[in-house]
């Protein structure tokens, strides 16, 4: 089974997200993804940032009906959790825990180092975890939530990224293994030689 494709998500989530901001969702997910693959913990860890600066400007386009590429995470998602103004987004608390997770993951990076050039920090695979799955979480979300057309479709593409969590290469020990099964030999030779370095 084919993966899905960035175009066909795109398709089916813009509308009612904007072109743009969809575009550069999709793209920061699937870099963040091909980092946290390739073991690339501190750029995968910088695309989890991006993914989390446009989702907040999606959810305060949706919510507000303005979009504003240039507005912060912090000044979104205050508007966002703010209870004292009438918000559009229904249900209420899909918005809510998408803020949450994204403030989580927003603050984990930057106090955790990961943001800044820092002597006490090294870029880590847990660290990176954290984030990749909290972001994969968060784009499941918004498939459920933003997803115009054929439920199924939606449904099957949530399975197809799930499917993002086990790494090209295995380390067992001391013993590299290629954990793809669709590679043929020769392309499993590139996939360790990339590896390598």
């Amino acid at each position: 089974m084919a993966l899905a494709e960035s175009n066909f998500i795109i398709h089916h989530i813009s509308p009612p997200i904007d072109n743009l901001l969809a575009n550069q969702l999709v793209d920061e997910f699937v870099s963040m993804e091909r980092r946290y693959i390739q073991r690339d913990w501190e750029p995968a860890e910088l695309d989890g940032g991006q993914f989390c600066e446009i989702l907040a400007r999606i959810l305060y386009h949706f919510d507000l009906g303005n979009l504003n590429q240039a507005k912060s995470l912090d000044d979104c998602l205050k508007y966002i959790e703010n209870e004292h103004i009438t918000h559009t987004m229904k249900p209420r608390h899909d918005a809510l825990h998408l803020a949450h997770v994204l403030h989580t993951v927003y603050k984990f990076r930057s106090q955790r180092g990961a943001v800044h050039i820092s002597p006490d920090y090294t870029p880590n695979h847990m660290d990176s975890k954290f984030v990749t799955e909290s972001i994969r979480w968060c784009m499941n979300e918004v498939l459920r939530i933003f997803w115009q057309g054929d439920k199924q479709k939606v449904a099957k593409t949530i399975r197809e990224l799930l499917q993002f969590d086990v790494p090209s290469i295995g380390q067992f020990e001391d013993i590299l293994l290629v954990q793809r099964t669709d590679l043929t030999s020769e392309e499993e030779i590139l996939v360790l030689l990339h590896y390598a370095g």
